[in-house]
């Protein structure tokens, strides 16, 4: 599937690609007068001559991943430079062993910046800079008449809203999605979701704590449930930031794409303990909610568990689950210190559960991997739900 509009204005080159990078590529769409025309990645990512999709072992996704040296003919009219690991310059006795090339890549980045901003091209940067980095690349592309979009966002202490006296309930039906396991696909679960509304005649709003670049009727959380807070006054900007989106944009649905995973793993990898989405859920009530979870050989009892569990915690009312084709890898994460995943393809992990699993389709609600040709089906469900009418797994 390739990101296009039918009259793109201008074309986007996007360095360096990496797999965080895939839920902008599988949406049709999503770039207002913009189209993703080029995708380039370091040697050192393997990904080069592949198509994106490899990036996490899923089907084709359209986009051959190209070498850096195509990036040297500038032929796009837009430089997308993505956050990612690579995007903080932190001094080489902080690395971890094996991550020493996070600042050569991200001095690559400059480079190109610079390269596109002499030669008149945009410029949407969504890694962090320092100031004097910032300047430079700005006063180049002012100096070439190109526009500059200094995308990374700091969360800082002003304060956004006064404390509310009662909560706001929105008018518009209110969807979460979320993850027992971080990075099981939430973020592209909700945006799909919300391009989905869109295109069938609805008023989608997402709010998120991903990049929103220029994608319509994107929000992001309020800073103050990323930094140290009163608690009270985090649900209450959560509640007030959902209001301002209700009076901005009058939405049909506000998807909210819950940042964090739902509880911890174990007591290494605590996942926050599931703060942030617990605190999301005390300044909104959902209608309806999707889980994601890591691929592994769950019966119809855990998800049953989990369903019951998530509703008694969190008062979320899971209608759906998604089985990614991520599994965590243990090893690799206990050396590393944070977590890593194996991937695999989306065939051999739906043929190795159905081995072992024989009891899904007893499950409360409907389990498949969302991302494998099931994207209509879940927003048929989510419709369904939501308009009173009998749901049809």
């Amino acid at each position: 599937m390739s990101s296009t509009n039918d009259n793109p204005c201008k074309t986007i080159a996007v360095y360096p690609f990496s797999r965080a990078f895939l839920p902008y590529l599988t949406v049709p769409s999503l770039f207002p007068n913009a189209v993703i025309r080029t995708l380039s990645a370091p040697n050192g990512f393997a990904l080069t001559g592949k198509d994106a999709g490899y990036a996490d072992n899923r089907p084709a996704v359209g986009f051959v991943v190209q070498p850096e040296a195509v990036l040297t003919g500038v032929q796009d009219d837009v430089l997308l430079v993505p956050n990612g690991e690579w995007a903080d310059d932190m001094p080489a006795e902080n690395l971890v062993h094996g991550d020493e090339w996070m600042p050569r890549l991200h001095q690559k980045c400059l480079r190109f910046m610079e390269a596109y901003a002499d030669a008149g091209k945009e410029i949407w940067c969504a890694m962090k800079l320092t100031a004097d980095e910032k300047t430079a690349v700005s006063a180049r592309c002012a100096a070439a008449g190109s526009e500059f979009s200094y995308l990374y966002h700091e969360p800082d202490n002003l304060r956004e809203y006064d404390e509310a006296e009662r909560l706001y309930t929105p008018e518009a039906a209110v969807l979460f999605v979320g993850e027992i396991t971080p990075d099981t696909n939430a973020f592209e679960i909700a945006l799909g979701l919300h391009q989905e509304f869109m295109q069938n005649g609805f008023c989608s709003a997402l709010l998120s704590a991903q990049e929103p670049y220029t994608i319509a009727n994107v929000w992001r959380f309020p800073d103050s449930l990323f930094l140290a807070a009163d608690e009270a006054q985090k649900v209450y900007d959560i509640n007030s930031r959902l209001k301002d989106i209700e009076e901005t944009a009058a939405p049909d649905v506000i998807i909210v794409c819950l940042p964090g995973a739902l509880m911890k793993f174990d007591n290494q990898f605590t996942n926050g303990f599931g703060v942030k989405p617990y605190l999301i859920s005390q300044a909104v009530s959902a209608d309806y909610a999707v889980v994601c979870v890591q691929h592994e050989y769950y019966n119809a009892a855990f998800y049953d568990t989990i369903h019951d569990l998530l509703l008694q915690r969190f008062g979320i009312p899971v209608r759906f689950f998604h089985t990614s084709n991520i599994r965590m890898d243990i090893q690799a994460s206990q050396e590393r210190g944070n977590l890593r995943f194996n991937y695999f393809d989306y065939q051999t992990a739906q043929n190795a559960i159905a081995k072992v699993v024989h009891d899904p389709d007893t499950v409360k609600v409907p389990v498949c991997n969302v991302l494998n040709g099931n994207q209509s089906r879940l927003f048929r469900h989510v419709l369904a739900h939501l308009l009173g009418e009998e749901e049809t797994p």
